[in-house]
C-alpha cells in the first residue's frame, strides 16, 4: 500500500494534513481555522479540537477551498508518479505545460541541506484518471 492510498478521498487526506503535527511546517493553525470561519460566518467554538473544526468546516465551505487555505497542502511528485505511473521528469513536463497546479513546497532534509520539492494539488491527485493523465504525457 502506497502513502496516498491511505487516504481515499480528498476530505480524508486534506483532514490527515491539517491535524498531524509537523511544528512550525503545519498547514494551518487552529486560530487560522476559527478565523476562517468567522469570515464564512460559520460558528465555530474554539473548545472544539482542531480536527473538529477543520471537519466542520470542510462541511461548510468544501474541501477545495479548505485546502486552498492551507500552506503546505499539496500531493508530492512521487505520489503522482506512483499513481499515474509516470516519471519525475513527466511530472515537471506536465508542471511547466500548467497542467499540474503548484500549491505549495515541502521542505526536506538531504546530506543535511535543507531543500524544497513541490507540491501538487490534492484535487488534482483525486479527480485525474490515468487515461487523461497519459493523453496530457502525449500532448508533451
Amino acid at each position: 500500500m502506497t502513502y496516498m492510498e491511505q487516504f481515499p478521498t480528498a476530505e480524508s487526506y486534506v483532514l490527515h494534513q491539517i491535524t498531524r503535527n509537523r511544528g512550525s511546517q503545519n498547514c494551518i493553525s487552529k486560530a487560522d481555522l476559527i478565523r476562517m470561519a468567522e469570515e464564512n460566518h460559520i460558528l465555530v467554538s474554539d473548545l472544539w479540537s482542531k480536527s473538529e473544526i477543520a471537519a466542520f468546516l470542510m462541511d461548510a465551505i468544501g474541501v477545495e477551498k479548505l485546502a486552498n487555505a492551507c500552506s503546505h497542502m499539496g500531493v508530492s511528485s512521487y505520489s503522482f508518479q506512483q499513481k499515474f505511473g509516470i516519471t519525475g521528469n513527466d511530472v515537471k513536463q506536465l508542471e511547466k505545460r500548467g497542467l499540474l497546479k503548484i500549491t505549495g513546497n515541502e521542505r526536506f532534509l538531504s546530506h543535511g541541506e535543507a531543500h524544497y520539492a513541490s507540491l501538487y494539488s490534492v484535487m488534482q491527485y483525486y479527480t485525474l484518471t490515468p487515461e487523461q493523465v497519459q493523453e496530457w504525457k502525449m500532448e508533451v
